[in-house]
């Protein structure tokens, strides 16, 4: 529930309104995240994640589906956040408005990423088989 969500002494800031894509597999992904989080961790380091709000029109995020969301951010953050601090995956939620579900930063990116970066090489092969009349 929104309520239980320990943002770990994080300070929010807006997203930017048009950020660079995430390249995956030469397929733009659009991230955007809504609200990037600067924390610092126990060693002083800052720390940074970002938050992805899901405004469901049909179907609410089940806790898979979070995580791959969470994993896409961590990668944002790896790529556009690193300047601003370490990015640090506990801070990189997923938020289903609608259902009123928070999804927390997963531990475990890399099978997730391996999943995603195996639909994005597909997308990217048969893409140009597809026409309009399909």
């Amino acid at each position: 529930m929104l309520d239980d969500i320990d943002f770990r002494g994080a300070m929010p800031s807006l997203g930017d309104h048009a950020p660079p894509r995430l390249s995956i597999q030469n397929i733009d992904v659009s991230v955007r995240p809504e609200i990037i989080l600067s924390a610092t961790g126990k060693s002083g380091a800052t720390l940074v994640g970002a938050i992805k709000l899901h405004f469901p029109r049909t179907f609410a995020l089940d806790a898979d589906a979070g995580g791959f969301v969470s994993a896409i951010l961590q990668e944002y953050a790896k790529a556009y956040l690193a300047n601003s601090g370490a990015p640090y995956g506990p801070l990189c939620y997923v938020i289903d408005v609608g259902s009123k579900l928070v999804h927390p930063g997963v531990k475990a990116t890399v099978s997730r990423m391996k999943e995603i970066s195996a639909n994005c090489r597909n997308i990217h092969a048969i893409w140009p088989t597809i026409s309009q009349d399909d």
